[in-house]
């Protein structure tokens, strides 16, 4: 086999995980610092794809440059550190890696490896490289990146360390990460240590907004027996009641969870957000039924029942989770996006319709329903379009007669 042949066999055998063939054709002369079609080192790819050391290891003996970079400037230590990768790290730090190349952006692979949320193991492997074991800020890097991968222990130890944290504002921190990961523990070791557990993160977010939005109830109950405020906002003017009942971060029942702990310790039952949006439609909008069912009426909302004469509902799109439709009975809900089925009841408001619409129209373009935006505007700027002609428009766009049904 020539050069060329030997140099696309490595190649193929290095995507597909042959270790024994790549070291065979390494041994043969195939080259080791040939680019993948994307231009990046073959190294590098290796360490964000491979599971075998053995392969990267047989790379660097066969003489692969370990500070190769692509074309933003990204070395096979910077993917170790994007990767969480310290069986490649070592290797490669083993091998010559400069820990101190940047890429284009100026990150290190350790700035990497904080970013990404690489466990302890990687970051020390760094900091050692660095010689920034025993700074202050890699301290409390450390301890975060234990509390994100649930290595709990290893954080415990760190943050017990005295004199090794930087300044209280800066440990401030760990409350959010803890409350994200709901780490109880490690909540009681800030509170004891003095951390700040009041402190707003760069989003403008409390602890107690950092456990609503992953739904930690438990580290909730535990900050607001701390003497967290339920009422306070974050910068989006959202209280953490809100968060628990629209963060994509979380499970529906944490969500549900989190908000009955809210509530039975002082939570408002009433209030809005920086968009003027409340708390009801919050949960009606996420579908959560069992906390609309805890939350006051809010003036001027009207139950509508699903079982008047004429109620009628035409189907646009549906799936296992979501169902468009429209209600052509002056509903104050002419077009519903229901998250969830199976709800209780059907509520409306003038503000809580407008809301809908403008959503629905976003919704309707991204599921290929765009032609739809100039029905919405007619509904926002006139009255509702009659049932028939949605009918005709439906069909005119689909070939198809669209699902119609009475409620159940």
């Amino acid at each position: 086999m020539d050069r060329p042949g030997l140099d696309r066999a490595l190649y193929h055998a290095c995507l597909r995980n042959e270790v024994k063939e790549v070291l065979r054709l390494l041994a043969r002369g195939a080259n080791p610092n040939q680019a993948t079609e994307a231009g990046q080192p073959l190294l590098a790819q290796m360490v964000s794809q491979t599971p075998h050391p053995d392969i990267i290891e047989g790379l660097i003996q066969a003489g692969a440059n370990v500070n190769a970079a692509d074309g933003a400037g990204r070395t096979a230590l910077h993917v170790a550190g994007i990767c969480n990768r310290a069986d490649a790290a070592k290797l490669l730090l083993a091998g010559g890696a400069d820990p101190d190349l940047t890429d284009q952006e100026g990150r290190t692979a350790y700035d990497y490896a904080v970013r990404y949320g690489a466990k302890p193991e990687v970051l020390s492997l760094f900091a050692g490289a660095l010689k920034i074991a025993e700074d202050p800020e890699h301290r409390l890097t450390l301890a975060l990146g234990a509390i994100q991968n649930r290595e709990n222990e290893e954080a415990r130890k760190v943050l017990e360390e005295p004199g090794r944290m930087p300044s209280l504002s800066r440990a401030g921190i760990v409350a959010h990460y803890a409350a994200r990961a709901g780490a109880t523990e490690i909540l009681r070791l800030a509170a004891r240590a003095g951390f700040p557990l009041e402190a707003a993160d760069a989003a403008g977010d409390y602890p107690l907004h950092s456990a609503c939005r992953y739904g930690q109830a438990d580290a909730a109950r535990l900050l607001l027996s701390l003497g967290a405020d339920p009422a306070r906002e974050n910068r989006e003017g959202y209280i953490p009641l809100h968060l628990a009942a629209v963060t994509p971060h979380a499970r529906r029942a944490a969500k549900v969870r989190c908000a009955r702990v809210l509530l039975s310790l002082g939570s408002p039952a009433v209030a809005q957000n920086g968009r003027g949006e409340s708390l009801r439609l919050d949960a009606r909008a996420n579908g959560l039924n069992e906390v609309l069912d805890l939350l006051p009426p809010e003036p001027g909302e009207v139950p509508v029942d699903p079982q008047a004469e004429g109620v009628k509902e035409l189907v646009l799109y549906r799936d296992s989770e979501t169902r468009v439709s429209y209600r052509p009975n002056n509903i104050a809900y002419p077009l519903e996006i229901a998250r969830w089925e199976g709800r209780d009841g059907w509520y409306g408001t003038a503000v809580a319709a407008g809301l809908a619409l403008q959503g629905a129209e976003n919704f309707l373009t991204q599921v290929g329903l765009g032609w739809f935006s100039p029905v919405i505007e007619s509904w926002v700027n006139t009255a509702p379009m009659a049932f028939f002609d949605v009918v005709r428009l439906l069909r005119a766009e689909t070939g198809t007669r669209p699902e119609i049904k009475f409620f159940d």
